[in-house]
C-alpha cells in the first residue's frame, strides 16, 4: 500500500483495482477518510478480516477478488446506511449472512457470491418496498427454505441463489417479482417443477438444474415468449417436451440433459438455437434436418436412442463448434460434407445472459455497470460484475475425460464425438479440412478403409480416437507433423506395418494406443518388426509335365479308410446284438450323453425365464458365469422373497428394471428348512432345528443338547471382492444383488434405494451411465457398493 495514503483524510473516491496489492485489508484507510463515497479495492491480494468504520456517504463498495477472511460485521447495515451497490464476491468470508443488509434502504445490487457464508437467507432482503433488485449469493453454504415470508416478493429482477444447500419447494411468492433471471441450480430443491413460473412474462433466463425436481415440463412455459436460456438439466423430469415450445422464438440455449424425457424434439425448429443439450435422455427417432438451418454452435445429443444416418443438412450449420452424437444407434457413413462445411470457426458471442444492469444513477458501457456519484468533484467509477450467472457452456469428452467448458472458454473449444454408434464406410478425407478441431472421437464403430494421410492438416488436434473399428493399412507417417496431440489411439483395428517413429508427441504414447492390431509392429508394442513374419504365399501348382506320383496314392487311402470304418461299425453291431450286458451299457452312456448335452445348452444359452418370478417363492437365484442373454425380465420383480440374486458374468443387456427396487424388498424372512424340521418321537422334544433328548431316572433329570446340521444349506455370494459362503440361518440375514460383468445400460434406477435391507450391490463392468443417486444414502445396511 503506498505510504502517501497514510496522510490522506479527505478522499471521496478510492480506486486501487487490480493492482495485486497484498497485506491486511486497509481498514485504517477507510477510517481516515470518513467522507468516502466510492471504494474500489477489487482484484488485489488483501487478507485479514474486516473492521469497517462508519461511512455515511459510501454508495459504492467493491472488495471482490481478494483473500479477505472472517465474518461480515453483523451491523453492516448501520455502518454503510446509504450503500447503493456492493460486491464482495470471490473472497473467503464466512459466518452468517447479516440480516442488517435489509436496513440499507437504498441498496440496489448486492453480490456476495463465491464465499463460505452459511445459515439461512435474511428475510428482510425480500421485504416489501425494498429497492434491491439484483441479489447474487451463488456458491456459498446457505441452507433452509428460500424466503419463507408471508407476503409477496416484488423487488427482484436478477436472483442468483445457485450452488447452495437450499431445500424444499420453489416458493410461489416469487411469481409476483418482475424477474428477468432466476438461477436456483445446484441446490436440493424438491417437489414438482412449478408451472406458475410460466406466469412471469419478464423471464429471459431460467436455471433450475441439479435439483430433485420431478414431473413433466409444464406447457405454461410456452407463454415465456422472451425466454432465451432454459436449464432444467439433472432432475427427474419425465414425458415429452410440450409441442407449444415452437412459439418461443427467442430461445437460444436449452439444457435438458440427464432426465427421463422421451419422444422427439422438433418443437425447437422455430427457435434461434445456439446450444442444444439433450444428453442422457430417452429421445428417439432420427436427427432432425432442420438443425442445419440454425446458427447452432453446440449440439449435444449423447446417450439417447437416435437412429438412422447423420443428415447431410447438418453440414449447413457452419457455426457449429461442438457436436456430440455418441452413444446412439446411428448408422451409415459419415457425410463427406461435414469436413467441407463445418469449419469450426471460433466466433465470440455476445451472451444474452451477460446482462447490463441499468438503474437510476448508473450508466452502462458494454457489459460493465458504471455508477455515477455526484459530489463536489464529479466522477464515474466502474463496478464489474462477473457475468456467469447461469451456467453456460458444454460438457464434452476429450482425452478420455469429460470436461466442462464454461463461459467464454466454450468459444475456443471445437470437437466432434461420433463414438459408440453403428457408423460404417471409410473415413472422409474432407475431415482434414477441420483445421481448428481439437478433439475427434470415432471409436467403437464399424469404420473401414485406411487412415487418410491428410489428417496431418489437423494442426490443433489434441485428441484423435479411432479405436475399435475395422480400419486397415498403415498408420501414415505424416501424422508425426501433429505436435499438439495428447491422446492418440488406433487400438483394436486391423492395421499393418510399423508404428510411427517415436518422435515429438508420438514418443509419449504407450502400448495401449496401438494394441489389438495383430499385424502391427514396432515400439511401444512388444512385437519387433524384424521378427514379424510375412504371410506365406502358396506356391504355384506343379507343371503338367512333372511327375505327380507320391509316397501314397490318395485314392487308395480313401478306399482303405472306408473299408476299415465299415468293419469297425459291423463288429460293434454284432457284439451289441450278441451280448445284452454290453448293449445296455452302450445305450446307458448314449442316453447320458444326450441328457448332458441337453442340460448344458439349456442352461448356457437363452434368456432368464419369466416363470422364476411368478411360479416360485424363490429366495436365492445364482446364475453367475453362463451365457444368458436378453434383458432382465420384469416378472422377476414378483419374487418378493428373493434375498440373494447373482446373475453376473453373462451377456444380459438393456436397462435395470425399475420395479426391482419397488417390489423385491429383500426382507430377509426366516425360513423353516425342510431338512431341519422337528422330530416327534418318544422321549424327545425339539425346539427350532436342534434336537433335545430327555433322560429320566430316579435321581436326575438332565438335558443333553445335540446340534443338528443335517445338510449344507446356504449360498456362495461375492461381496467385498471375495466369495463368501452363507450357511444355515446366516443366509437368511444376507441380502445382495450382483449384476456385474454384463452389457446392462441406462441409468441406475432410483427405486434401488428402497432396498434398505440390502448389504451388497455390484453393478460394475456394465455400460450404465447417468449420475449416482443421492437416495443411496437410504441403504443404511450397505457393506459393499461397486
Amino acid at each position: 500500500m503506498p505510504n502517501f495514503l497514510h496522510y490522506q483524510h479527505h478522499l471521496r473516491l478510492l480506486r486501487l483495482s487490480r493492482c495485486n496489492i497484498g497485506g491486511d485489508f486497509p481498514n485504517w484507510l477507510l477510517e481516515n477518510n470518513s467522507i468516502l463515497g466510492e471504494v474500489y479495492l477489487d482484484g488485489n491480494a488483501f487478507a485479514g478480516s474486516l473492521q469497517l468504520p462508519f461511512l455515511p456517504n459510501l454508495k459504492a463498495l467493491d472488495i471482490s477478488n481478494n483473500k479477505i477472511q472472517g465474518q461480515l460485521p453483523p451491523d453492516i447495515g448501520s455502518i454503510f446506511p446509504n450503500l447503493v451497490i456492493s460486491t464482495m464476491s470471490n473472497n473467503m468470508l464466512e459466518g452468517l449472512l447479516p440480516s442488517s443488509f435489509a436496513d440499507m434502504k437504498n441498496l440496489e445490487c448486492l453480490d456476495l457470491s463465491y464465499n463460505k457464508l452459511n445459515g439461512e437467507l435474511a428475510i428482510g432482503l425480500a421485504r416489501e418496498g425494498s429497492k434491491l433488485y439484483l441479489l447474487r449469493l451463488s456458491n456459498n453454504k446457505l441452507k433452509g427454505e428460500i424466503f419463507p415470508v408471508s407476503g409477496n416478493i416484488n423487488n427482484f429482477q436478477y436472483l442468483y441463489l445457485d450452488g447452495n444447500n437450499f431445500s424444499g419447494p420453489i416458493p410461489q411468492k416469487l411469481s409476483t417479482a418482475p424477474l428477468q433471471t432466476l438461477d436456483l441450480s445446484y441446490n436440493n430443491l424438491s417437489g414438482n417443477i412449478p408451472a406458475w413460473l410460466g406466469n412471469i412474462s419478464s423471464l429471459t433466463s431460467l436455471a433450475l438444474s441439479k435439483n430433485h425436481l420431478k414431473g413433466h415440463i409444464p406447457p405454461d412455459y410456452c407463454r415465456l415468449e422472451g425466454l432465451e436460456v432454459l436449464d432444467l438439466s439433472e432432475n427427474s423430469l419425465v414425458g415429452v417436451i410440450p409441442a407449444c415450445f415452437s412459439a418461443i422464438r427467442e430461445l437460444k440455449r436449452v439444457y435438458l440433459s440427464i432426465n427421463k424425457l422421451q419422444g422427439e424434439f422438433n418443437m425447437f425448429s422455430n427457435s434461434d438455437l445456439k446450444v442444444l443439450d439433450l444428453r442422457y435422455n430417452n429421445f428417439s427417432g432420427s436427427i432432425p434436418k432442420w438443425l442445419g438451418s440454425l446458427g447452432i454452435t453446440t449440439l449435444l445429443l449423447k446417450g439417447n436412442h437416435l437412429q438412422g444416418s447423420i443428415p447431410t443438412e447438418l453440414c449447413r450449420a457452419s457455426e457449429l463448434r461442438i457436436m456430440d452424437l455418441s452413444h446412439n444407434n446411428l448408422s451409415g457413413p459419415i457425410p463427406h460434407c461435414v469436413g467441407n462445411i463445418m469449419q469450426q470457426e471460433s466466433i465470440i458471442e455476445e451472451y444474452p445472459y451477460s446482462t447490463s444492469f441499468g438503474y437510476q444513477g448508473f450508466q452502462i458501457f458494454g457489459g460493465d455497470t458504471v455508477i455515477d456519484v455526484e459530489s463536489s468533484i464529479k466522477s464515474s467509477s466502474p463496478i464489474m460484475f462477473l457475468d456467469s450467472y447461469a451456467w453456460v457452456g458444454a460438457e464434452f469428452m476429450t482425452k478420455h475425460n469429460t470436461y466442462s467448458y464454461e463461459g467464454s472458454i466454450v468459444d475456443y473449444m471445437s470437437g466432434i464425438d461420433l463414438s459408440c454408434n453403428q457408423l460404417s464406410g471409410e473415413l472422409p478425407k474432407e475431415l482434414s479440412n477441420l483445421t481448428q478441431i481439437r478433439a475427434l472421437n470415432l471409436s467403437y464403430n464399424h469404420i473401414t478403409g485406411t487412415i487418410p494421410s491428410e489428417f496431418s492438416n489437423l494442426q490443433n488436434i489434441e485428441s484423435l480416437d479411432l479405436l475399435y473399428n475395422n480400419m486397415i493399412g498403415r498408420i501414415p507417417a505424416q501424422l508425426l507433423e501433429l505436435t499438439t496431440q495428447a491422446v492418440f489411439s488406433v487400438a483394436h483395428n486391423n492395421l499393418t506395418g510399423s508404428t510411427p517413429q517415436r518422435a515429438a508427441q508420438f514418443a509419449t504414447f504407450n502400448e495401449s494406443s496401438y494394441e489389438g492390431n495383430p499385424f502391427l509392429c514396432g515400439l511401444p508394442l512388444r512385437i519387433s518388426c524384424m521378427e514379424t513374419k510375412e504371410i506365406p504365399i502358396s506356391p504355384l501348382g506343379p507343371d503338367c509335365c512333372e511327375d505327380d506320383t507320391g509316397f501314397l496314392d490318395i485314392e487308395s487311402f480313401y478306399i482303405s479308410f472306408l473299408v476299415a470304418y465299415e468293419n469297425v461299425v459291423l463288429v460293434m453291431v454284432v457284439v451289441l446284438s450278441v451280448n445284452p450286458y454290453w448293449r445296455n451299457i452302450w445305450f446307458y452312456y448314449v442316453e447320458s450323453f444326450m441328457y448332458s448335452c441337453y442340460y448344458f445348452f439349456a442352461s448356457k444359452i437363452g434368456s432368464i425365464p419369466k416363470w422364476l418370478g411368478s411360479s416360485l417363492e424363490i429366495t436365492t437365484l445364482l446364475l453367475k458365469g453362463n451365457h444368458l442373454q436378453g434383458t432382465i425380465p420384469t416378472e422377476l420383480c414378483h419374487a418378493s422373497k428373493l434375498r440373494i440374486m447373482d446373475i453376473s458374468h453373462n451377456n444380459l443387456s438393456g436397462p435395470i428394471p425399475h420395479c426391482i427396487g419397488n417390489i423385491m424388498q429383500l426382507t430377509g424372512a426366516r425360513e423353516a428348512y425342510p431338512y431341519g424340521q422337528r422330530f416327534y418321537f418318544l422321549g424327545f422334544h425339539t425346539w427350532g432345528r436342534d434336537a433335545v433328548v430327555h433322560v429320566e431316572d430316579s435321581m436326575t433329570r438332565s438335558t443333553i443338547d445335540f446340534q443338528v446340521n443335517y445338510a449344507w444349506v446356504g449360498e456362495d455370494f461375492t461381496t467385498k471382492h471375495n466369495t463368501n459362503s452363507y450357511e444355515g440361518r446366516v443366509a437368511d440375514s444376507m441380502a445382495g444383488i450382483d449384476l456385474s460383468n454384463n452389457q446392462l445400460s441406462g441409468e441406475i434406477p432410483r427405486e434401488l434405494c428402497s432396498l434398505t435391507a440390502m448389504r451388497a450391490l455390484n453393478l460394475s463392468s456394465n455400460r450404465i451411465f447417468g449420475t449416482i443417486q443421492s437416495e443411496f444414502s437410504n441403504l443404511q445396511k450397505m457393506e459393499i457398493l461397486i
